[in-house]
């Protein structure tokens, strides 16, 4: 195998796992088409993009030149990123935001990255693309669009990187296409890469590859050396995005001497059929009627759910999710990181298997670890809100093997130990 093969195939590490192939159809939706004619059509809107690329960056040149040079780059792909990084903003000198989408918030600049002659690497990259798509031992064929998309960006972002030379480039997303090829990129032209995780990880993601990550816990890190060999250095800092939240934990009460429960959310995402959301808000309505109900999809969820009257609805493209979380008693979620999210709040939480059929159930290992309780029918769950009126007392030890700072005199200091760690990082490379 090519090593050009290999960098390919590990900018699509992620788009080839046999967890992924196994997502609904709306998740899988957002890695790969699903069908043919889907294929097809993502295909060539890549190709496309691969050409407006190439122009749309001669008309930003200018602002690269100003903006970029010599820059700490902190690169987001939406408002989880965003949220999980901007601390880094306020902290390091000449920091600029940069992104690979049309993404942008008000008052916050952005600056989108236009790969420089990505069609004509797209375009040189074509033989390499059909012996990937080609390979036996790896299942490319299954996304062969995501593969198209990713043609010619890894050498787009050399140039690019070259061209401008960032002083350093923060992730808090390391599995996208295009997350992925700026990382191999950097790491080539040895440019310093920092990994702040944003949320759970599973052992499908890639292999770590930055200068420093700065993981949660002890989970993420176990799963990450699942999917591989780790290298760079490993900084286990806790929750980052959580800390401004911290102090504002509910107090922990034992059974029997609980607060009335008066607020109940329902967190879905794209794993979670609709018919399923729906049939559980209506069951929910009617067993809690005096209960405040509130609703929130995952921010690329652009379904339209049904929402039985009375159900508030939490925009969590707006809302942030600690906020979302501190306003309720108890959180019913499937396959997402909401649940350890709420345990570092003492909100209960309980797992739910909205697609009974479905192949991926507790993906994270929250109820394996004990975390959270698990109601597989909906009558389950039920019974388990009417007969639970309080918080369910989590040991130290379970939270802090998801963030390795609770109970510890680190607890709450997140921001700083990432912002230590990238400061003794250029330190060390000023003495070497």
């Amino acid at each position: 195998m090519t090593e050009k093969q290999q960098i390919y195939l590990d900018i699509l590490h992620l788009y080839l796992s046999e967890t992924v192939a196994k997502f609904a159809l709306p998740a899988r939706r957002t890695l790969y088409g699903t069908g043919l004619k889907e294929q097809m059509s993502r295909a060539v809107n890549s190709i496309l993009k691969s050409v407006k690329n190439s122009f749309y960056y001669f008309r930003e040149k200018t602002t690269y030149q100003k903006k970029l040079v010599n820059a700490h780059w902190i690169y987001v792909i939406g408002n989880n990123n965003l949220n999980s990084l901007t601390f880094i903003e306020k902290k390091i000198d000449n920091t600029v935001f940069v992104t690979p989408f049309n993404f942008s918030k008000i008052g916050i600049p952005i600056i989108q990255l236009f790969l420089p002659f990505h069609f004509f690497y797209f375009l040189k990259n074509i033989p390499t693309l059909i012996k990937l798509i080609n390979l036996e031992k790896y299942p490319v064929k299954r996304c062969w669009d995501a593969a198209v998309r990713a043609a010619g960006q890894y050498e787009a972002c050399l140039y690019l990187l070259k061209k401008y030379q960032p002083q350093a480039i923060s992730f808090s997303n390391d599995h996208t296409i295009e997350a992925r090829a700026l990382l191999l990129a950097a790491n080539y032209l040895n440019i310093p890469t920092f990994y702040i995780q944003h949320a759970c990880v599973r052992p499908d993601f890639p292999p770590l590859k930055f200068s420093v990550s700065f993981l949660e816990g002890q989970d993420s890190l176990d799963k990450y050396q699942k999917s591989g060999p780790v290298q760079g250095e490993v900084n286990l800092i806790g929750v980052p995005r959580i800390t401004p939240y911290l102090n504002q934990k509910k107090k922990v009460t034992l059974k029997g001497d609980g607060r009335k429960m008066t607020a109940i959310g329902l967190c879905a995402n794209l794993l979670d059929p609709a018919d399923s959301i729906e049939k559980l808000l209506r069951a929910l309505k009617i067993h809690f009627p005096e209960r405040n109900i509130t609703y929130r999809p995952h921010p690329s969820d652009r379904r339209k759910i049904e929402i039985p009257t009375g159900v508030a609805i939490s925009n969590s493209r707006e809302e942030n999710p600690f906020k979302f979380l501190l306003k309720q008693d108890l959180v019913i979620a499937g396959n997402t990181s909401i649940h350890y999210e709420a345990a570092l709040l003492n909100i209960r939480a309980i797992y739910y298997k909205f697609d009974p059929e479905g192949e991926t159930e507790d993906m994270y290992d929250f109820v394996k670890n004990e975390l959270v309780p698990e109601a597989t029918t909906e009558m389950e769950l039920i019974d388990q809100i009417k007969n639970r009126h309080s918080d369910l007392v989590l040991t130290t030890d379970q939270i802090r093997y998801y963030d390795a700072t609770i109970g510890t005199p680190n607890e709450g200091r997140s921001h700083e130990l990432v912002i230590q760690g990238i400061k003794n990082y250029f330190t060390k490379i000023k003495e070497a």
